[in-house]
C-alpha cells in the first residue's frame, strides 16, 4: 500500500571532481545527521565524482564502492535514495540517476537525455533515449536531471505515464540560478506534480560556481521549502492525497489535444 505522506530530505554540498572518497565522506557525514524517520532521500547531479571522466574507469570503480555505502544507508534506514552518478556502458559513460530502495537494491536508472552543450557534457557522456518513472511504495517517481528541465516533452511524458513527483538531481550554476527555480516551480505548476531537485554547491575544476537553492514544489506551484547556497538538508512531507485533490478538481490533462501537437 502506498504512503499516503512521503517525508522527503534532500541533501545539499559540494563535491570535488574526481574524489569520490572525500565526496563519500561529505555525504555521510550529512546522512549521519539525517535524525528521525525518513522515505526519500534525493542527492545532487553527479555527486560521487563530478562530471571528470578522464579517469573514468577508477573513478566508475569507485562510485560502485561508493554506492554500496549508500545502498547500506537505505536499507538501514528503510528508504529510497536518488541521485545522479557515473555509470558505464559498452560504448562509453552516462550522467545517471539511479533509484536504490529500502532493500538497498537499485529500482531504477535513468540516463540523462539531454547533455549540457556549454558544459560539454555531449563530448563527455552517451545521451539516454528514453523517458522514466519508477514504480515504488511511496508513488510513482519520475526521473530527470538538471538541463532536461529545460525541455518539458521529457517531463511530460513521464507525468502521463503516471508519475506523481519528479525527483531532478541538479549542479545548476550560479548564474542562472533564477532560470532553475522558476523552471522547476512552472514543471510543477503545468504537470500538477510535486517536484524535488537537490543541487549541487561550491565550484568544479573549470571554475563554475553552483548555486545551490535545493527546492522542493506541491503540485500548485507553492514552495514547500528551499535552501540557500550551504550545505544543507531540506526536509519536506508531500502529501500525495492532495495531489489527487488537486488534479480532481482542475482537470488540465483533459483538456490536452494531442492531435494538434
Amino acid at each position: 500500500m502506498k504512503k499516503r505522506k512521503i517525508r522527503a530530505a534532500l541533501l545539499q554540498f559540494s563535491s570535488v571532481d574526481g574524489d569520490v572518497k572525500q565526496n563519500l565522506k561529505t555525504l555521510k557525514r550529512l546522512l549521519k545527521k539525517l535524525t528521525g524517520p525518513v522515505d526519500l532521500v534525493v542527492l545532487p547531479e553527479m555527486w560521487p565524482s563530478g562530471f571528470r571522466v578522464i579517469e573514468g574507469k577508477i573513478l566508475l570503480s569507485q562510485t560502485e564502492e561508493a554506492l554500496e555505502e549508500v545502498k547500506r544507508f537505505a536499507k538501514k534506514k528503510k528508504c529510497y535514495i536518488v541521485g545522479s552518478h557515473l555509470m558505464g556502458g559498452a560504448k562509453g559513460f552516462y550522467n545517471t540517476a539511479t533509484v536504490i530502495g529500502p532493500d538497498g537494491r537499485l529500482r531504477g536508472k535513468y540516463h540523462k537525455v539531454h547533455l549540457f552543450q556549454l558544459g560539454r557534457e555531449d563530448k563527455t557522456f552517451l545521451p539516454g533515449n528514453k523517458a522514466v518513472v519508477v514504480r515504488t511504495d511511496l508513488a510513482p517517481l519520475g526521473l530527470s536531471i538538471c538541463y532536461d528541465i529545460r525541455f518539458p516533452e521529457l517531463i511530460r511524458k513521464e507525468v502521463l505515464a503516471g508519475a506523481q513527483v519528479l525527483v531532478i538531481p541538479s549542479a545548476w550554476p550560479k548564474e542562472r540560478i533564477d532560470h532553475y527555480l522558476s523552471l522547476l516551480k512552472a514543471r510543477a505548476i503545468e504537470n500538477l506534480c510535486f517536484v524535488l531537485s537537490a543541487n549541487k554547491i561550491g565550484k568544479n575544476a573549470l571554475g563554475m560556481t553552483y548555486g545551490g537553492h535545493s527546492v522542493a514544489y506541491d503540485p500548485w506551484g507553492r514552495t514547500l521549502g528551499e535552501l540557500g547556497e550551504k550545505t544543507g538538508t531540506l526536509k519536506v512531507s508531500l502529501d500525495i492525497d492532495l495531489l489527487g485533490k488537486i488534479r480532481k478538481s482542475f482537470p488540465v490533462f483533459e483538456a490536452r489535444r494531442e492531435e494538434v501537437y
